[in-house]
């Protein structure tokens, strides 16, 4: 069995149906995880037919899934979204896809998922090598396929082509097209020691549950600092103009890069969650952050911001 053959679900653990509407002969619930930007109206066609690169097989049909579980793990591979679908044509199942899983000659889009209502996501545990749908985000994704409008014109979306999957030159995987940037802000408590503004990742996000900082990927021609501060403002409650940027630390991979964009505050300013990609946010003493489980890129980086914090 092929790669391409293996199921996502399988390896998530996801529960399928045993049987998928189509091969019961009866209409159900259909979804498609993919590029983000498409509205209701809008149709999904055959990568073959838009030009689009995507998925290296299978050119000739879109994929729909009952399972929205599986629609979620494709729409993070892709970096995008989830629909709800209508198929037209000859809608037909693909057991090699798995029970739940059918192609159709094209799809149109009924509604857009928002990620408030995917069920929870975690990868964490799943070895690289068994992750097929992570393999194939960063080596052949492209972020913006054509698709074609209500009104029939086409149309690129490109407004998310930041927002995906990049393999640096030594052969990591790395969100974000043109690097990213993660807000390290940082306050005095009342006892005097020194805080770090720390983020729990929603359940929605890959490692899911760890702590890191506030941040994501750069759009094209912004600066990190720029980046930082609007994504940690998009993913918190954080006043924007709080935070005075002091020092910037940058981990060059070769064609893909992470800034970390130290910034003071006065005091430890009262700080929420917002939106999906944050389950918590809070300010944790510097002695404190080793404790918590951490995301494996802030762990490995930790210490020497932490030698810098502490060199003042």
């Amino acid at each position: 069995m092929g790669a391409e053959q293996f199921a996502i679900g399988a390896i998530l653990g996801v529960r399928r149906a045993a049987l998928s509407p189509v091969a019961r002969g009866r209409p159900g619930v259909w979804y498609h995880g993919g590029a983000a930007g498409l509205r209701p109206g809008d149709w999904i066609l055959p990568p073959a037919e838009t030009g689009a690169v995507t998925y290296p097989f299978d050119r000739e049909d879109v994929w729909l899934t009952i399972s929205l579980q599986e629609a979620v793990v494709w729409a993070v591979a892709a970096g995008g979204w989830v629909y709800r679908v209508r198929p037209e044509g000859t809608t037909t199942p693909a057991a090699e896809r798995g029970a739940g899983a059918a192609r159709c000659d094209r799809a149109e889009v009924l509604a857009v998922i928002p990620p408030e209502e995917w069920p929870p996501l975690n990868l964490d545990g799943v070895a690289m090598e068994d992750r097929r749908h992570e393999k194939w985000r960063h080596e052949t994704w492209a972020p913006a396929p054509a698709i074609v409008r209500r009104d029939g014109t086409r149309d690129a979306v490109a407004a998310t082509a930041a927002e995906t999957w990049a393999r640096c030159d030594r052969g990591h995987y790395h969100w974000g097209r043109f690097g990213a940037a993660g807000l390290l802000a940082y306050a005095p408590g009342d006892d005097g020691r020194l805080g770090v503004l720390l983020q729990k990742r929603g359940p929605r996000t890959d490692h899911g549950g760890t702590w890191g900082l506030l941040g994501g990927a750069l759009r094209e021609g912004e600066a990190a600092a720029e980046a930082a501060l609007r994504e940690a403002c998009e993913e918190s409650t954080l006043d924007p103009g709080a935070p005075r940027v002091m020092w910037r630390g940058v981990v060059d991979h070769g064609g893909w890069s992470y800034t970390t964009v130290a910034a003071a505050l006065p005091e430890r300013v009262p700080v929420e969650p917002a939106g999906w990609e944050s389950s918590a946010v809070a300010w944790v003493d510097v002695d404190g952050v080793g404790s918590l489980r951490l995301h494996p890129g802030f762990a490995a980086s930790w210490p020497a911001m932490r030698g810098r914090l502490a060199a003042g």
